[in-house]
């Protein structure tokens, strides 16, 4: 039998997998978007797209708070998204 982790234990893995998320995007923000945005343009695949959906099917947590949580990382955005 399968045991289900706890809230709080689900919260707290949704919370750290949160806070990896915008360290990621900070570094891929200050290591990769901004050094090119002077030479070309800038394409990203879902950016922060993929991130609402997975914590809103994930962890039903609103587009909205995954947001604001994602938002102060992501100083400049790439000139283009795809949704593929």
């Amino acid at each position: 039998m399968w045991l289900l982790p706890s809230p709080l234990l689900r919260s707290w893995n949704r919370d750290r997998y949160l806070a990896a998320l915008c360290a990621d995007k900070r570094a891929t923000v200050e290591r990769l978007v901004l050094p090119a945005l002077p030479f070309r343009p800038v394409i990203a695949d879902r950016w922060i797209v993929s991130e609402l959906a997975f914590f809103a099917v994930k962890h039903a947590m609103a587009p909205e708070r995954t947001y604001a949580a994602l938002a102060p990382a992501v100083r400049v955005t790439a000139d283009v998204t795809l949704l593929l």
